[in-house]
């Protein structure tokens, strides 16, 4: 069926909203929309991924990084049939490395804020699916 995808990476202290991505379409903040029966690839900037009118919108591209040898972390794939209202979020904060490059970070909430925004939802939503992934992140060596 058509709706709504959100997608956010916690990793047990804070919640980040990767999808919507930071600059959505005017009208599309809350939401990415799916047609039934379509394929999408998010998070890739190759411009046959660009699912909106603007040729010139910029998918947001990630880079995962791990602060120990092996992280663990919980990917949330929400699906509804009508937009989400999201939680509240911090603003995206711009940090620049080591190496001088700049990198700009996904809005967030705290982990805890982002499940019970999540339990409260789907306790009032009967629309709603979730999956819920386990990933590792490793430091590279």
């Amino acid at each position: 069926v058509n709706g709504y995808v959100t997608i956010f990476l916690d990793d047990n202290h804070q919640s980040q909203c990767l999808l919507p991505y930071r600059k959505m379409p005017k009208g599309l903040e809350d939401a990415m929309p799916v047609v039934a029966n379509k394929e999408y690839l998010f998070f890739s900037d190759k411009p046959e991924h660009n699912y909106f009118e603007d040729d010139f919108f910029a998918e947001d591209t990630y880079e995962m990084v791990s602060e120990t040898e092996k992280d663990l972390n919980e990917l949330y794939i929400i699906f509804s049939k009508q937009p989400l209202n999201k939680p509240l979020l911090d603003e995206a904060k711009t940090v620049k490395e080591t190496s001088g490059k700049i990198i700009q970070l996904p809005r967030l909430l705290s982990s805890g804020a982002f499940k019970e925004w999540l339990i409260k939802t789907q306790q009032t939503r009967n629309d709603l699916h979730l999956v819920k992934e386990i990933i590792s992140i490793e430091k590279r060596k």
